[in-house]
């Protein structure tokens, strides 16, 4: 089985409050017994562990607009970690309280499900509001 866990922030990443953690903590432990994939966006304040490798690229389609995003791997603790990144959230200086907050994790729920398609995910691993817009695309791309 292919897990894809998703979430806004992951020590040792970026981190607000508990998110964090449990983002840092499951997918760690659930990589012992399941193929599991850690998926967050990239902000530019982030501190990365090595540095990240680009898988590849695709646009999201929005509101009329397109997004290019890209998608860059790395490892930390052990746990294959895939960075999201686009503007909105990359040039960011804050995880949180933007007028352009839903916009910007809508653009990560796109992110989310074009990489579970094109990378053969089976589970997809939701957390808080930022990552819901991902079940929305996964399901009208399946």
């Amino acid at each position: 089985m292919k897990l894809l866990f998703c979430a806004s922030e992951a020590y040792p990443f970026a981190k607000s409050g508990g998110l964090a953690d449990v983002a840092y903590a499951l997918p760690k432990a659930l990589s012992r017994h399941i193929d599991t994939t850690l998926m967050l966006p990239w902000y530019r304040f982030m501190k990365l562990p090595q540095t990240p490798v680009k898988l590849w690229e695709t646009v999201i389609s929005f509101g009329g607009q397109e997004y290019p995003i890209s998608f860059w791997q790395c490892e930390a603790d052990g746990v294959t970690t895939v960075l999201v990144k686009t503007a909105l959230l990359y040039e960011s200086e804050q995880l949180y309280g933007l007028e352009i907050d839903v916009l910007r994790f809508i653009l990560f729920g796109g992110a989310i499900g074009s990489y579970a398609q094109e990378a053969g995910i089976e589970l997809l691993n939701l957390n808080d509001w930022h990552t819901a817009p991902a079940a929305l695309f996964a399901k009208e791309r399946h």
